[in-house]
């Protein structure tokens, strides 16, 4: 799956390239790299409704991203992928630490409803790769591919006070469902299926540096509410929270 949506985004930005020079003035295209610096909070409840939280330190996405634009249509696909692992660790006789690499994949579809509104819509997929090692001792005794699939709805908000500088803001729902599936363990572990409500924010500010050429900094928070789980297990609540920036280059 993620070789197919890199597949796309590498395809997409080839055309945009190539076809650019034949757009109206009607037609936009741009391309650039996106990146969020973020770290990963979990809360835990169990079946007695007795909380607690667990976090990792902060995590370096990057990628590349690609946008086209219509008259009041516009539509983008973004792919991110962390530089680094997230990492939880625990201690005592047998305890395992379990390490995170995570991709997101993007799709958006807008509609400018004037200029400085749009709803959004879309898909949005998360990929995680999951290993889990014994902590004393680094053996890695299994792991787990975790895949979410959501379709976003949202809202786009842009001000532009001055002539070079905007100021945007996002946000909105998404329902993710989430397929699990285990293998290397030394015990056969069922695929597990998870459902989460999710909600998502971003604020920041854009620059336009020259012509064509703009770089952007601002904030995002995701929080993704456990609705469905296996029985047994807690329910697991997540939150991601950090800096992001992008360079683009409209053609």
């Amino acid at each position: 799956m993620k070789r197919r949506i890199l597949g796309i985004v590498a395809a997409a930005m080839l055309v945009s390239t190539s076809v650019c020079h034949a757009a109206s003035e009607d037609f936009t295209f741009g391309a650039g790299i996106k990146g969020w610096y973020n770290k990963m909070e979990l809360a835990f409840t169990d079946t007695a409704g007795n909380t607690s939280k667990d976090k990792t330190k902060y995590v370096l996405m990057v990628g590349p991203s690609v946008k086209m634009g219509y008259k009041d249509f516009f539509a983008g696909i973004n792919y991110l992928t962390t530089t680094s692992d997230y990492e939880r660790s625990f201690t005592g006789t047998g305890a395992r630490t379990y390490t995170y690499g995570r991709s997101d994949a993007d799709v958006i579809l807008g509609l400018r409803l004037n200029p400085n509104f749009a709803i959004v819509t879309g898909y949005k997929g998360i990929f995680s790769d999951v290993d889990y090692t014994i902590t004393a001792t680094g053996a890695k005794v299994g792991e787990a591919k975790r895949t979410m699939n959501g379709i976003p709805l949202g809202l786009s908000v842009n001000v532009r006070p001055v002539e070079r500088l905007a100021i945007y803001m996002n946000g909105g729902y998404i329902y993710f469902d989430e397929k699990v599936k285990y293998s290397g363990f030394t015990t056969t572990y069922a695929d597990e299926k998870w459902a989460y409500n999710a909600g998502f924010a971003e604020l920041g500010a854009t620059v336009n540096i020259v012509a064509g050429l703009s770089t952007s900094l601002g904030y995002k928070y995701q929080k993704l509410f456990n609705t469905k789980k296996p029985t047994g297990y807690d329910k697991r609540d997540q939150a991601y929270d950090g800096v992001t920036f992008a360079i683009d280059y409209n053609f």
